[in-house]
């Protein structure tokens, strides 16, 4: 009877080990996807700020200069 009751309790000992281990694995898996999937929309936004919109305000002041000293 003690055998029986000390297998179960090893048993389920067991499973919840498993669980935590895979709860674990899983919680690692979605921390890196989530800092992957901010690192890229980081790096887009960061793209698409200083490359389209800087650029894109620089030439139209350096164009509206040039007018302005050629006039």
């Amino acid at each position: 009877m003690v055998d029986c009751v000390d297998m179960m309790v090893q048993q389920v000992a067991h499973i919840v080990e498993k669980s935590k281990n895979c709860y674990e694995k899983k919680k690692i898996e979605i921390q890196s996807f989530l800092f992957n999937f901010y690192l890229i929309l980081y790096f887009i936004f960061n793209f698409l700020l200083f490359n389209y919109l800087f650029l894109f305000y620089f030439n139209y002041f350096s164009i509206y200069f040039a007018i302005y000293f050629i006039i």
